[in-house]
């Protein structure tokens, strides 16, 4: 999914959500009903001061407007990314471990 089909997405899931039609969703905002059109067919995206009206009205976070995912998510997922680069470079440091361990118990089965 592309960046405005994400946008256009969310901004339907908040509006349903918050209850609001095109056309309540613009007397709210002061925002144009053809432009927030414009916005749900994922043919535009807001400047930043009508994507601050629209995550307002709607009790969105502006990331969650913009990715589908609040800032919780967002800092959950760089942790996980952290978390998932340690994982491999303790994997890579077994791999290279494992051979001489293998070689150790070889020569130890060996010798008693």
């Amino acid at each position: 999914m592309n960046f405005l089909e994400t946008f256009s997405a969310q901004l339907a899931v908040s509006m349903k959500a918050a209850g609001y039609t095109q056309l309540a969703l613009s007397t709210a905002t002061g925002i144009k009903q053809s432009a927030i059109s414009t916005y749900c067919k994922g043919k535009g995206l807001p400047n930043a001061e009508s994507l601050f009206l629209l995550a307002r009205a709607l009790g969105v976070t502006m990331e969650k407007l913009l990715t589908g995912e609040d800032e919780n998510q967002i800092s959950d997922n760089i942790a996980n990314a952290a978390e998932l680069a340690s994982m491999a470079e303790k994997l890579q440091a077994m791999k290279k471990v494992l051979p001489l361990i293998s070689e150790a118990n070889a020569i130890l089965s060996k010798n008693f």
